[in-house]
């Protein structure tokens, strides 16, 4: 067959031409062939991460010379093709090993991978000429084959059984996911570019995609090496041995005895048996030279290693490198690891220890040597670390300094479960509180501090694997001091914003939450979705120090511009700020007044500047709602409008505005699209009243926002329903003095048609899943009592009959009407702030408390009056005299012609009298008064809660609820009607008849005037507006302060250090000219 049939692509074509042949030279290229995986690995970095994977660990050792390639023949090559590339690549090897010849690997037999490893054969030192790989990975046969299941208690004592067990797993996941993608997409897109293939991954597969192909590069790569290891023992025993036995100290006789050979650890530390040990016998009797030698000091350490050198072969990077393992009893682990692992972790307590380090890494060690950790984490994950990481554990400090002398990768890959992207050294000492290491690593410069790593708790091939940040570990694991320390050092936030601050205490919350402000204001916009439900604390702090630094306010304020551009960010941006009106009010007030809020810009500010005067009449705000964003020139009738300008004269006949209505303004805009929307007046509305009166109180944009609400359209129903019980006061009175027939049956049909409204509305106040207000439910209830009393009247019926529920719906009516005037404000009066702290105050649990008290001290003193002054007139003339004597003041239970005869009797009256009229009433002046105070002082707040609860109630009520209303009572009506027609005379069924008129007339009314106030909500408009704001301002000229970010210069700092520089400059040339 002839070599062209095999240039499927560049990579086939490079492995035919660089394959050494028979006698060729060994030197030109190492090739590492892989066949058999899945085609969509040749558009990754699989093949770059094994060649260098495989070549600097084979390097170490001492095992290769030329450079590597890593090549990869793709698992869609034909059988036929298979068959030829196989006699190819085994044309031109010198000598043939199979992998582990002493012993079958059950992990190859478990996953259908094999390895051929050839060696230069006419050399006394084993060099690696040639790898060749295949694996059987297509369509799921790994996944079939791993069947066996290894307890958690096996993981922990034997970690062989452990690194099986991952090895198959990430095997079987790789083989999955290539099926997927079989299945997924037609063959023939299988070699596309991997931004295709990414774009069509799905979600939970994005692992793979991103990870899968290094983790593959790491798990080979360590089964090429171990092989290669294997191999070379076995070629150096039949080379060297005899000259290894002669003349090197410390090399073990007999059977290799890990207690007698190699030098004594801590504690209850062990070593595994030689059968479990993963590096070849020889290389082990190697390594016990140095380990021996290092146990016994630098100069012990520097002749072995001297003898390790003789003969120009690199028999000391064998010794120095080779990973012995070892148990640490005290921590249930297994450590495997070179010299420098053994230094590092058993001899901090050597008195010359920092010089062996440094004698180790002289003598060919490398410096970026890696340890492996079993177990890690809850799962018992397989992790490997960098020796540096094993020094911050350590605490030893003089190690770790060594090595970063002697150029130790500050940002060395750990692996966890052979998946990259475990960490670095900073992330192990952040992980271990280590503060010390934390600051040695960070001193050194080049630790990266934003780096992404996997929880060990949450490792790869878990089921749900989760990377951290290192500013969010942080925050968990430090203190203030060393996470100020980090974003000092340009840690930053990316991903993990409120995950961050899930767990972290106050002080560093604080501390992260001013870093936000200043670094992104604008991922508090970007990441609503990601904030919603986590509010804390936290955002409170961000918004505050946003609020004063101009410069994160425009940031702010442009990504909140932005992201209302599309209707899926705006959404989320309304949901975010419920939410935060729900669980942190203050910080929703921060952040609509602290930062939204902001004065407009003007279009032309020197020929048509912001209004500083206008017309104030019955309100201190003027709104506005529309889209503009500039204050434009004269001529819009929206400025008019907002800020009214005064009148050029006088009013005739006192008429119209004034010039005393006429005062400072000051207009401004909310920087928030869309706000006014139904879904924030009900998170208001939600709030507890004493949380909600002090927000409303301090807050310009919610008080604007009611305002809007109210003027526009809610204040039109709120005048519907007040008329309903005006028409019914004026009914009852025109019932009350009629003694018409007829007239009695059409007041009867009017009140019973409005009761019909009233009673509507108490029934959609519950579809809302609110309870109605108590004065309208004894309302409703003795209304049905004035009409079932009254039923008949136009029948001769007296009034006698019915007049005592008459009586007391008017009075009902009276009071109803009055509480309705709580939010109204006619001919600019303030009849509703006058209102509500007497009624607020009467309402309090001060008020309520001190009535409990009085009403138990009446009870007592009369009974006590009653039982004392028992005559025999009967309890109830005893029980009239007492109320006369204590409550009226007249003293019937008194005789004073017979008073001296029972003294003691008429001081204990007079002083229950003192104590019900005098003390008790005093007190509960006194309580009442502050109450009243109280109230008065939180006015507008209270005021523009209750005009919410009445903008809430008209735009809750969707219209098919209220037309299911509508029909329940039409049923019910109709009902009514039937029977009356079958049961009586027709004149009995007109009073009916006028209910039902009257009932659709008022429920229509009523219906259209809510409709009517939900169409300015934003949820019914394609274009968001702007809330305008014109309030009344408390003085002519409001302070403005410059906002500057703490430490940072002022305006008039900047121009003060400018002039004083420009000066010296000036004084420097006028002194060279004159020169």
């Amino acid at each position: 067959m002839e070599l062209s049939e095999f240039s499927q692509s560049m990579q086939d074509a490079l492995m035919l031409r660089r394959i050494p042949t028979e006698g060729g030279d060994v030197s030109s290229v190492t090739p590492v062939v892989v066949s058999g995986l899945p085609g969509w690995l040749e558009g990754t970095t699989f093949p770059v991460e094994l060649r260098q994977r495989v070549q600097e660990e084979l390097e170490i050792l001492g095992l290769v010379q030329s450079p590597v390639v890593a090549l990869l023949w793709p698992a869609s090559a034909s059988r036929a093709s298979a068959v030829t590339k196989k006699k190819t690549l085994r044309r031109g090897y010198s000598t043939a090993s199979a992998l582990y010849p002493s012993r079958p690997n059950k992990l190859c037999e478990a996953s259908g991978i094999s390895l051929s490893i050839r060696l230069v054969s006419d050399s006394p030192w084993p060099l690696v000429k040639s790898v060749a790989v295949e694996c059987n990975m297509e369509f799921g046969r790994v996944v079939r084959q791993t069947t066996s299941h290894i307890s958690d208690a096996d993981w922990a004592e034997d970690v062989t059984s452990a690194r099986q067990h991952w090895q198959q797993q990430l095997l079987a996941g790789l083989s999955k996911y290539s099926e997927n993608l079989e299945v997924q997409l037609p063959r023939k897109a299988l070699s596309s570019t991997s931004q295709t293939l990414a774009s069509r991954t799905r979600p939970e597969e994005s692992l793979w995609r991103k990870h899968g192909p290094k983790a593959l590069a790491i798990l080979l790569s360590e089964l090429i090496v171990n092989g290669a290891m294997h191999d070379a023992a076995t070629h150096l025993e039949g080379t060297m041995l005899e000259t290894m036995r002669s003349n090197l100290p410390f090399f073990p006789e007999g059977p290799l005895d890990f207690e007698e050979h190699f030098p004594p650890l801590q504690l209850s530390d062990a070593y595994i048996e030689t059968e479990k040990q993963r590096s070849p016998e020889l290389f082990l009797r190697l390594a016990a030279v140095v380990w021996t030698a290092a146990s016994h000091g630098v100069a012990a350490l520097d002749q072995a290693l001297g003898a390790l050198r003789k003969g120009s072969v690199p028999l000391d990077r064998v010794a120095l490198n080779t990973p012995v393992m070892y148990r640490s009893g005290g921590r249930s682990r297994s450590l495997t690891g070179p010299l420098l692992m053994f230094v590092v972790d058993q001899m901090t307590l050597h008195q010359s220890s920092k010089h062996i380090v440094q004698a180790v890494v002289a003598g060919n060690a490398d410096v970026n040597s890696s340890y492996v950790l079993f177990p890690t984490g809850k799962h018992k994950a397989i992790a490997k670390f960098p020796v540096l990481c094993l020094a911050g554990n350590r605490r030893a400090l003089d190690f770790a300094e060594a090595l970063l002398e002697r150029k130790a990768d500050a940002n060395r890959e750990i692996t966890l479960n052979y998946f990259p992207n475990g960490g670095n050294p900073l992330w192990s000492a952040v992980w271990g509180s280590n503060n010390a290491m934390i600051r040695l690593l960070l001193g050194f410069g080049d630790a990266n501090v934003n780096i992404h790593a996997w929880h060990p708790d949450a490792p790869p091939l878990t089921g749900q694997p989760r990377e951290v940040q290192l500013l969010s570990l942080a925050s968990t694991a430090l203190d203030s001091e060393h996470v100020h320390l980090l974003l000092e050092c340009n840690a930053d936030f990316q991903e993990e914003l409120s995950s961050t601050f899930a767990l972290c205490h106050a002080d560093v919350s604080k501390l992260l939450a001013s870093h936000v402000a200043y670094r992104h204001p604008e991922a508090l916009v970007q990441r609503c979705d990601e904030l919603e439900g986590t509010c804390g604390i936290w955002i409170d702090w961000a918004f505050q120090e946003i609020a004063r630094d101009d410069a994160a306010k425009r940031r702010f304020r442009v990504a909140l511009d932005r992201a209302s551009v599309l209707r899926e960010a705006h959404d989320s941006l309304i949901r975010f700020t419920c939410d935060l009106i729900q669980r942190l009010p203050s910080a929703a007030s921060e952040l609509l007044d602290g930062i939204c809020l902001q004065t407009p810009k003007v279009q032309e500010p020197a020929r048509h500047p912001l209004r500083t005067r206008c017309v104030f009449q019955a309100s201190n705000f003027r709104t506005a709602y529309i889209t503009e964003t500039v204050w434009k020139p004269n001529g819009t009738r929206f400025q008019d409008l907002l800020a009214p300008p005064g009148p050029e004269s006088r009013p005739c006949c006192g008429l119209g505005p004034s010039v005393e209505s006429m005062d400072f303004c000051d207009v401004l805009l909310v920087g928030f699209p869309g706000l006014i929307d139904g879904r924030v007046l009900r998170a208001l509305r939600s709030l507890p009243r004493r949380t909600l009166i002090p927000l409303v109180q301090e807050s310009i944009v919610f008080q604007g926002l009611i305002e809007y609400i109210w003027t526009s359209r809610v204040r039109l129903y709120h005048y519907v329903k007040s008329l309903q019980t005006v028409v019914q006061l004026g009914i009852l009175l025109l019932w009350w003095q009629t003694r018409s027939q007829q007239l009695v049956a059409m007041y009867w049909g009017l009140f019973m048609g409005i009761l019909a409204t009233q009673l509507s509305g108490l029934v959609l106040c519950i579809c809302r899943l609110e309870l109605p207000y108590i004065l309208a439910v004894f309302q409703s209830g003795y209304g049905l009592r004035l009409v079932f009393a009254s039923w008949g009247a136009w029948y001769e019926l007296p009034l006698s009959e019915y007049k005592s529920p008459l009586a007391v719906n008017v009075a009902l009516c009276i009071t109803v009407i009055v509480y309705d005037c709580r939010v109204l404000k006619p001919f600019g009066l303030p009849v509703g702030q006058s209102l509500l702290p007497i009624l607020n105050a009467a309402g309090s649990l001060e008020f309520a408390a001190m009535s409990a008290v009085i009403s138990l001290a009446l009870l007592a003193t009369f009974l006590y009056v009653c039982i004392e002054f028992e005559e025999d007139l009967g309890f109830p003339s005893n029980a009239f005299q007492t109320w006369q004597t204590l409550i009226v003041g007249e003293p019937t239970l008194v005789d004073a012609r017979v008073s001296p005869q029972d003294v003691i009797r008429y001081l204990s009256v007079s002083a229950c009298f003192l104590v019900c009229n005098t003390v008790l009433m005093n007190i509960f002046i006194n309580v009442t008064g502050a109450s009243y105070l109280q109230e008065r002082a939180s006015v507008v707040g209270t005021f523009a809660v209750e005009r919410l609860r009445i903008c809430v109630a008209s735009t809750s009520v969707s219209t098919c609820v209220r037309r299911s209303v509508m029909g329940t009572f039409t049923l019910m009506w109709s009902l009514w009607l039937t029977y009356i027609l079958l049961t009586a005379e027709f004149s009995g069924a007109v009073p009916v008849i006028v209910a039902i008129v009257t009932f659709y007339f008022t429920f229509f009314c009523a219906g259209r005037a809510a409709k009517a106030a939900v169409a300015d909500l934003d949820s019914e408009f394609s274009e968001l507006r702007y809330l305008w704001i014109c309030r009344r301002a408390n003085r002519p000229g409001a302070s403005v302060t410059s906002q500057t970010r703490p430490g940072q210069q002022s305006a008039l700092e900047q121009v003060r250090a400018l002039q004083a520089r420009f000066r010296k400059a000036k004084d420097e040339t006028e002194s060279v000219v004159e020169v």
